[in-house]
């Protein structure tokens, strides 16, 4: 059971790979391992009681209440380390989670809660019902995972699930079950939260929820913003690309322990984007919640995908431009740059028909290690 919110093959022209969804969880089919055998992904180790994920030094409980570990999985990067998960089941396969750890361009709890919710009451084998949202302690520590609850998700089920960000990372957990097995399921996601452990460099960010009222009808915009020409192929725009947008903590001495602002707000006004049969959220930034960033803030995101999948339009006030990203786990691209933000109808027609507004100029790829690099496109017409 796996989709996403728009069809992958739209993305396909904006150069991304096509988006795996965390919205489904794998219904249980496999008997569990036999003592000794080889788990699906490599990335992850395991002893009696814990499971650590080795890039992030993250590490959870093999046992959640009546749930017990089965299987681990990759998903997008094979052998990268960029994209996994662990499962988990009681004993007799009705109650089940995933505990997804994947290193999206753009880790923020409330982007991802929001492009979640959305996969969750729109899916078309059975949306769920919102029952309940907020946040939740991590370790021991209050407020660190935003969470959600629903009801008659795929017709019958009660899912639930939480958020927590630590350094670029995301840990998503979902756990599901029949409704009547919702205390089963709630208590296992509150062991799995109780029992996580950050065992390398990185920490747990608070959580940050978003404020999205609905749009005003004249939000989308009239007139189309100017494609303006690239002097500097994206170098520019990767500056700022390659920071965490959710912000960074000071760290080091003196100048070096500046951190960086967030260039994402906390309020935003909210509508939807169709191309064709497919509907993705759109966040539109409101004058009293945008970002303060490093000289740039974010202004509007088409979240197209549940596992970080997003177009996102940065604007930069002193240079009097936007510049167009499209975020993917470990890979951000820089795409046109504009006058102003684009419509709706140029958004549209970007996923439909991606042109020079959807020409990759450059890249940031991301590694497990935490290193990147910037790939420089050659321009059009060089022959490379």
């Amino acid at each position: 059971m796996r989709g996403t919110i728009f069809v992958a093959a739209l993305l396909l022209g904006l150069g991304a790979r096509p988006a795996v969804s965390r919205t489904n969880i794998s219904a249980p089919a496999p008997a569990p391992a036999a003592a000794g055998a080889q788990d699906g992904s490599p990335i992850w180790s395991a002893d009696p009681d814990r499971l650590l994920f080795g890039p992030a030094g993250i590490s959870v409980p093999r046992r959640a209440g009546t749930l017990e570990h089965y299987e681990t999985r990759e998903f997008s990067h094979p052998g990268e380390g960029l994209d996994t998960a662990l499962q988990l089941r009681s004993a007799d396969r009705q109650v089940f989670a995933s505990v997804y750890v994947y290193l999206p361009s753009i880790a923020h709890t409330g982007l991802q809660a929001i492009a979640t919710d959305a996969a969750i009451q729109t899916n078309p084998k059975g949306g769920g019902k919102l029952l309940r949202s907020g946040t939740a302690s991590v370790g021991g520590k209050s407020g660190l995972a935003l969470t959600a609850a629903y009801s008659g998700y795929l017709g019958s089920l009660f899912s639930t699930s939480a958020f927590v960000k630590a350094g670029r990372w995301m840990v998503k957990i979902r756990v599901s079950g029949p409704r009547p097995r919702e205390a089963e399921a709630s208590a296992a996601l509150k062991a799995l939260l109780d029992g996580m452990k950050f065992e390398g460099a990185y920490r747990p960010s608070p959580a940050i929820p978003l404020e999205s009222g609905e749009c005003a009808a004249s939000a989308s915009g009239g007139a189309d913003a100017r494609l303006l020409e690239d002097k500097d192929h994206g170098i520019g725009a990767a500056l700022f690309a390659q920071l965490d947008a959710a912000g960074e903590e000071a760290t080091g001495k003196g100048a070096a322990r500046q951190a960086v602002p967030p260039r994402i707000g906390r309020t935003w006004c909210r509508s939807v984007l169709d191309v064709g049969e497919a509907r993705a959220p759109l966040l539109r930034a409101v004058s009293a919640g945008r970002g303060t960033g490093k000289g740039v803030r974010s202004e509007l995101f088409v979240l197209y995908s549940d596992s970080g999948g997003m177009l996102e339009v940065v604007g930069v006030p002193a240079e009097k431009k936007h510049v167009l990203l499209n975020h993917a786990i470990g890979e951000t691209l820089i795409l046109g740059t504009f006058d102003a933000v684009p419509s709706d109808r140029q958004l549209r027609r970007l996923f439909a028909e991606p042109g020079e507004n959807g020409r990759v100029r450059a890249s940031i790829v991301m590694k497990a290690n935490g290193e990147s690099q910037l790939r420089v496109a050659p321009p059009p017409g060089s022959g490379e």
